[in-house]
């Protein structure tokens, strides 16, 4: 896993990943059938379906940096703005 361009935590494996028709939850776990779920937020998720080395997620990071939206002007952006004014 990467944290702000940091690996912070990776394991080896091998083997096949098995294919399922079960949705991918991400903030989500479930214990003794009680669901608990992530507070926050999680921005610039990627899945992908080959394993990327460290070369590779870096240029991948460079790509999504070059085109990160502009929030200026945005509604939500505004919102926030208007929210925190008053």
């Amino acid at each position: 896993m990467w944290l702000n361009g940091v690996d912070d935590g990776h394991f080896d494996a091998s083997g096949t990943i098995a294919s399922t028709n079960n949705t991918v939850d991400f903030g989500k776990r479930v214990e003794d059938d009680n669901p608990y779920f992530f507070i926050g937020d999680l921005d610039e998720v990627a899945v992908f379906n080959v394993a990327l080395d460290e070369a590779g997620i870096i240029e991948i990071m460079k790509e999504l940096s070059s085109s990160a939206v502009l929030t200026s002007g945005k509604l939500s952006t505004m919102w926030g703005n208007m929210k925190n004014t008053q």
